[in-house]
């Protein structure tokens, strides 16, 4: 699933308008309920300048019934990053930005071996894509 836009209703986008492969620009993927990097802050409610010197690896933002589920990757001055954030139908993801450094060994073993999160997991394989790409 990708949703272009911020609009993010809940049906599955796959028309004209939407990128269907966006490994295309591997290192600023934003996936569902992301649009961009101002977005990200928006969404986290964090002041744009916290993501100075960041380039977004990944960026996952869904919204099924009623909850959300975030993760984002992120690599800044050499080092990775990820951020993860959940939400009931009452908030949002403010007041959850808090990234933790990790290793692409870390996550990639969270994939083969293990988990990326409740939603997250149907995106395995594009985060591995983007790891691989990132170590390049």
């Amino acid at each position: 699933m990708y949703r272009p836009n911020k609009n993010c209703d809940m049906d599955l986008v796959i028309d004209d308008n939407c990128v269907v492969s966006p490994m295309e620009t591997i290192m600023e993927n934003y996936f569902d309920c992301f649009e961009d990097k101002e977005d990200l802050a928006r969404q986290f409610n964090i002041d744009l300048k916290e993501l100075d010197g960041a380039t977004i690896i990944f960026a996952l933002y869904e919204q099924p019934s009623y909850e959300g589920y975030a993760l984002v990757l992120f690599e800044r001055d050499g080092k990775l990053y990820e951020v993860n954030g959940s939400h009931c139908s009452c908030y949002g993801l403010e007041g959850q930005w808090s990234p933790e450094e990790t290793s692409v060994e870390e996550l990639m073993h969270r994939i083969e071996r293990g988990n990326l999160g409740y939603y997250t997991n149907e995106y395995s394989k594009t985060v591995k894509q983007a790891l691989e790409s990132y170590k390049k």
